[in-house]
């Protein structure tokens, strides 16, 4: 008996992980950052994407890496959008 296991599903399961590792890496973080003593500097940032208009928010001292790394996150999120909505079709 063989279980045929389809692409959407396997890339929602890798998507899922990935967001668990990554709640676990800041959690992991914000431990770390608690126990120091001195001075710690955050950054963080936000991205939306409402259809093909990315909008992107950032803040701290690094805000513009994060903001051109947003950038590119929104042109690759959209370029695979694309891509398997096309493959899906066919």
């Amino acid at each position: 008996m063989e279980v045929k296991t389809y692409l959407p599903f396997k890339l929602f399961f890798i998507g899922f992980i990935l967001m668990v590792l990554g709640i676990i890496v800041i959690m992991l973080a914000s431990l770390y950052f608690a126990t120091t003593k001195g001075e710690v500097e955050v950054s963080g940032s936000v991205l939306f994407i409402f259809g093909f208009i990315p909008i992107g928010f950032a803040f701290g001292p690094h805000s513009e890496y994060i903001m051109v790394f947003l950038i590119i996150l929104a042109l690759v999120a959209m370029v695979l959008s694309f891509l398997l909505r096309r493959f899906a079709k066919t």
